[in-house]
């Protein structure tokens, strides 16, 4: 059974390895509020504050506040991390949310992707927001499929001073979304992680 948790103390272990697959593949971590720098100096317990100190912002005073979770397997394993960036309108509300996930890339081809999006959309649908943003690098076709098999729409490219590349932006709206795909999904997260297909 697949689920997202709040990252506390008690993952530190978990969350090291979770790193070092990254680093051991030579991949980039995404979506992770800079988990892997602060494992990278041993500060875990300060990462864990701060993402407290993240999803605790006061959008009253113009704070933008983000959350993150770990995608967990029925192990209590990480397999995934994703990152929910709350986007305010004019009123100070909130309007939408710009999001940004990985999966463990030992994990990679199963499906994960997937599982990780659809969850976080259900964040989305519990905060009532509407859409969702997400932005990929333009030859990652993996990451790609994943946000078009979920209902992404491309909206626009540009160019990425950060990636030194071209980025692709898409949108996604999560009520549609999450009505298109339920039956598909709320039976992948019920699935035995040892029976894992590419999906």
């Amino acid at each position: 059974m697949y689920r997202l948790v709040k990252p506390t103390i008690e993952y530190e272990d978990r969350a090291n390895r979770f790193v070092e697959s990254f680093y051991l593949c030579a991949s980039d971590l995404y979506g992770s509020n800079s988990l892997d720098i602060y494992v990278k100096n041993r500060l875990y317990d300060s990462w864990v504050e701060n993402v407290d100190f993240e999803m605790n912002k006061d959008i009253k005073k113009g704070e933008v506040p983000t959350e993150t979770y770990f995608l967990i397997d029925e192990n209590d394993e990480i397999n995934g991390i994703t990152n929910i960036r709350f986007n305010l309108d004019e009123d100070m509300d909130i309007e939408s949310a710009s999001l940004g996930y990985s999966i463990d890339p030992t994990m990679q081809g199963k499906g994960l992707g997937k599982i990780i999006l659809y969850l976080t959309l259900l964040r989305l649908k519990e905060l009532n927001i509407d859409t969702a943003y997400l932005e990929v690098e333009e030859d990652n076709e993996r990451s790609i499929d994943v946000i078009s098999s979920l209902g992404g729409e491309f909206i626009a490219k540009e160019y990425n001073i950060e990636y030194l590349g071209d980025i692709n932006k898409y949108k996604i709206n999560v009520n549609e979304s999450l009505i298109s795909n339920k039956e598909k999904y709320e039976l992948l997260l019920t699935r035995n992680t040892k029976n894992n297909k590419a999906i």
